[in-house]
C-alpha cells in the first residue's frame, strides 16, 4: 500500500499535467506550435507581466515582491509551453494596449 507521501505525489503530479494540457490546448496547433492567438496572448502577457523589465523596486520589498509574482505567472504558463528562451524573446506585440 502507498504511503500518503506517495500519493500525496501523485495527485501534484495529476494536477501538474492537467494544467499543462488546458494550456496547450489553448495556445498551441496539434504540431506544438503557438497559434496566431497564443502568440497575441502571450506576446501581452509578456509586457504586463514585464518580463523584459527588472522586477526589483529599491527601498519597496512588496512591490518587488508583486512584480515576481507577475513574472512567475509568465514563467509558469511557458513551461507548461515547453517554450524556449528564444520563443519567449520573438514574443512581439504587433498592436499597443492603451489599457
Amino acid at each position: 500500500m502507498p504511503d500518503a507521501r506517495h500519493i500525496i505525489h501523485l495527485v501534484r503530479r495529476t494536477r501538474h499535467l492537467r494544467r499543462a494540457r488546458a494550456w496547450r490546448q489553448l495556445l498551441l496547433d496539434d504540431r506544438g506550435n503557438l497559434t496566431s492567438a497564443g502568440h497575441d496572448a502571450l506576446a501581452h502577457l509578456r509586457s504586463l507581466c514585464c518580463v523584459s523589465k527588472p522586477s526589483h523596486v529599491a527601498g519597496d520589498p512588496y512591490s518587488t515582491a508583486f512584480n515576481e509574482g507577475r513574472r512567475d505567472v509568465f514563467n509558469q504558463i511557458t513551461a507548461y509551453l515547453h517554450l524556449t528562451e528564444k520563443d519567449i524573446i520573438d514574443l512581439t506585440e504587433d498592436y499597443h494596449d492603451d489599457d
